[in-house]
């Protein structure tokens, strides 16, 4: 006789048919004398030749015997079959998963002197082993110089000295690489661009913005993107912020980046209107940014900055700036330019822009600022501005700001020289007036408007 099947919590006890029996007596004990008797095997009563003996403990001696039954009586007991079972399955665990590694983690078996492992990429644990040990030591293992993003079949299995029991295979899929080369542009007010090299095997990235290096103040949204770039929104100006990246796909995921540091930009400065005068310059002036670090200014001959001066192509601003002004050197007279600026702050060696100003037009040698009104009346005003040499002026003056309504007399009316008496005014009125100079064939911009209300009557 012989027992089969056996586990660390049963076994089946077999024996050999004896010819006319009708049945079978079936005895397990813990004790080859068969004094103390298992519960429900004791006489137990069975038809065939084979029983299943459960609610065993592991790693245990246990025996087994059988009398069988021919015309209503039992025969003697057969011999006694002795059965250990098994040591229990390790319950195993992973962790530390990365992309070329995870650790193996289980339960101790009692009786277990030893652990054998063996981790391969094929479900029948077929070689080339990624690994195949013993650990007598300890229970968890690390496994490590694997291959990223691949499924991995593991085993652990407890050996005693006389027998052994393994846990069943499972598997674990390796990490994905880490997303690298992570970068910021197009930084605004109130968003940014971030940017990261693509990780092979990923299907989409998700991008984590937060307040504070920690990433426990998180900025609100659902950032998952399948492209290598991803704009981050609904920020606040001038603040700093941290990002980072983590690659997934239908297995697995990547750790995070490394976290990226940057500020938002400030709102930018607002450029007021330019003074200049006739020696090929242009004065530029415009309102502080607080916290910025300088200036950068921008000339170009279109208004779209498609076509920059080279010199002015970012210039900064910062040492030559005397209280939010700079001189623009070496322009060409009679040509219109456009002008921008924007502020930059500088912080750990990383320089963030604000928004751009307001773009601005000049005509270089030839453009003229309006003056305050003087000598005003009931019924008048006398309006003045800045004079250029070898040039006559055109004024006009309005009842609105946008002049679409232009008084009789006073539009596009000729001037010689500053300053021009306007009359004939209704009183407690507003008035709003302009200039342009004219030169040959040039014509300057107009100038910036004033406004201006006559006295009330008495």
């Amino acid at each position: 006789m012989e027992a089969a099947n056996i586990t660390a919590t049963s076994f089946t006890a077999k024996w050999y048919p004896a010819a006319g029996a009708s049945q079978y007596y079936l005895d397990v004990a813990r004790n080859n004398d068969f004094s103390s008797p298992l519960d429900n095997y004791n006489n137990k009563q069975v038809s065939g030749t084979s029983c299943d003996v459960t609610g065993l403990s592991a790693n245990t001696d246990y025996y087994y015997r059988v009398r069988s039954v021919l015309n209503g009586q039992a025969s003697d007991n057969s011999n006694s079959v002795s059965v250990k079972t098994r040591l229990s399955s390790p319950a195993v665990s992973v962790g530390g998963r990365g992309s070329d590694k995870f650790t193996l983690t289980w339960t101790a078996v009692g009786g277990a002197a030893r652990y054998n492992i063996r981790v391969a990429a094929s479900e029948t644990l077929s070689p080339p082993l990624a690994f195949s040990g013993d650990v007598v030591a300890g229970t968890s293992k690390d496994i490590v110089a694997l291959a990223a993003n691949t499924q991995y079949f593991y085993r652990v299995e407890a050996s005693g000295y006389t027998n052994s029991s393994a846990a069943p295979v499972a598997s674990v899929y390796t990490r994905l690489p880490k997303p690298v080369s992570v970068s910021v542009a197009n930084i605004r007010t109130t968003s940014f661009t971030a940017n990261w090299e693509a990780v092979p095997g990923a299907a989409y990235y998700q991008v984590e913005a937060a307040s504070d290096q920690s990433f426990s103040q998180l900025v609100p949204g659902n950032r998952s993107v399948s492209t290598t770039h991803c704009t981050v929104s609904n920020l606040t100006e001038n603040t700093q912020y941290y990002f980072r990246v983590k690659a997934f796909n239908n297995h697995t995921d990547s750790e995070n980046s490394d976290s990226f540091p940057l500020y938002t930009a400030a709102a930018g400065p607002v450029l007021n209107n330019a003074s200049n005068n006739d020696n090929n310059e242009v004065i530029l002036s415009w309102s502080p940014v607080a916290g910025s670090s300088g200036y950068s200014i921008e000339a170009a001959f279109d208004p779209d900055f498609d076509n920059k001066v080279a010199k002015y192509n970012g210039t900064a601003a910062s040492s030559r700036a005397s209280g939010n002004r700079f001189p623009i050197l070496d322009l060409v007279k009679f040509q219109t330019y456009y002008f921008r600026v924007r502020s930059y702050t500088t912080i750990l060696s990383t320089v963030t822009y604000s928004e751009y100003s307001n773009v601005i037009a000049v005509t270089v040698g030839f453009s003229v600022r309006a003056y305050d009104a003087t000598a005003v009346s009931y019924f008048g005003f006398t309006a003045g501005w800045s004079s250029l040499s070898n040039a006559t002026y055109l004024a006009d003056v309005s009842t609105d700001p946008a002049f679409s309504n232009l008084l009789p007399g006073y539009s596009n009316k000729p001037v010689n020289a500053s300053p021009l008496t306007v009359t004939e005014l209704a009183p407690s009125t507003t008035y709003y007036y302009r200039v342009r100079a004219v030169s040959g064939s040039n014509t300057s911009a107009y100038s910036n408007s004033v406004a201006v209300t006559t006295l009330p009557q008495a």
